[in-house]
């Protein structure tokens, strides 16, 4: 997985929020608390949400959305793969970038 997912940048904002909320607010430990465990709820359904929808496959090649395979080795050489499609004439072309 590259970068953050939306999940994960949602997260982080909504316990900001919650702890933000609760020092701004003067909430009582009792009433922190709650909000944190309200937190934690809303959190758990998207997370279980955003579980179901995601794959992960570990290994050294990484393949878009987009077509595109990045392929590394151990030696450090690095390839990327784009197939792409000509859907009027039934043919497909592969450019192949490679580096170290």
């Amino acid at each position: 997985m590259a970068g953050r997912t939306p999940a994960v940048l949602m997260t982080r904002e909504l316990f900001y929020r919650a702890c933000e909320f609760s020092l701004n607010f003067g909430l009582t430990k009792q009433e922190a608390l709650d909000l944190y465990n309200k937190t934690l709820d809303a959190v758990t359904q998207v997370w279980a949400t955003e579980a179901g929808n995601t794959t992960v496959t570990v290994g050294d090649t990484v393949q878009t959305t987009s077509g595109v395979t990045i392929q590394a080795t151990t030696t450090g050489e690095v390839s990327a793969t784009e197939t792409v499609t000509d859907t009027t004439s039934e043919t497909s072309e592969t450019d192949t970038t490679t580096s170290e």
